[in-house]
């Protein structure tokens, strides 16, 4: 149906750090991720409905409170998926050691983001076909 499949075994960020989990770690990282993932689902099947129920909208109706709460439940959707994915980071997190903290990088997501969900200025699947002007004909 369009959804991703995860994989859910040590990332990179785990195998290219040398963090030597335990197999607890790595049985609760395995969870979290579980999780995070199946929530992300969720989200992800909402926000699809609330796209399709825009697109079933005539051009008017687009214009009108109606088309504005629904790009709003997908907006408030979307700040969801991302706070999802920043909370299960930071649960993730609390999984390390202190010693195998000092080896993560600030910049790593630790496997828990919303992969592209916010492309071309916060809007997901934005682009041919997705009610967005495409590229302009070429000449």
């Amino acid at each position: 149906m369009g959804f991703e499949t995860y994989s859910l075994s040590a990332g990179p960020e785990d195998r290219d750090m040398n963090l030597d989990l335990t197999p607890g770690q790595s049985q609760t990282l395995k969870n979290l991720k579980i999780q995070f993932y199946r929530e992300q689902d969720q989200i992800r099947r909402k926000i699809m409905i609330k796209r399709m129920e825009l697109r079933t909208l005539n051009p008017e109706e687009i214009r009108t409170d109606k088309g504005e709460e629904i790009r709003r439940q997908i907006q408030s959707l979307l700040i969801q998926a991302r706070e999802r994915s920043l909370f299960y980071q930071q649960e993730a997190f609390m999984v390390y050691t202190p010693e195998q903290r000092k080896k993560i990088s600030a910049e790593t997501n630790l496997g828990f983001h919303c992969r592209g969900w916010f492309r071309r200025g916060g809007r997901w699947g934005a682009g041919i076909g997705s009610g967005s002007p495409g590229p302009a004909p070429s000449q």
